[in-house]
């Protein structure tokens, strides 16, 4: 279960969601991507409410990464990389 949720990202910002196994990091952003529903409360983005629109015609994507990707980095040289201003 989600609790009550507000979050303000600006548009083509870099943003990482931290926080332990199972505390719901991945359900949140499959939830704005649009892949699932929510169960309760609505998804706005820029303002608009996006609960009903469909994956394929939202902005935001989620990837599931896979630590093979950046192999020869450390998990903090992953997680910063690249490295913002």
């Amino acid at each position: 279960m989600l609790h009550e949720l507000n979050l303000d990202v600006r548009r083509a910002s870099s943003s990482r969601c931290w926080g332990p196994s199972g505390s719901g990091k991945s359900t949140i952003l499959i939830i704005v991507a649009g892949a699932i529903q929510p169960t309760t409360g609505a998804v706005y983005l820029d303002d608009v409410d996006v609960t009903e629109v469909p994956a394929r015609e939202r902005g935001p994507r989620h990837g599931v990464p896979d630590y093979a990707l950046m192999p020869h980095m450390t998990v903090f040289d992953d997680a910063t990389w690249p490295s913002l201003p």
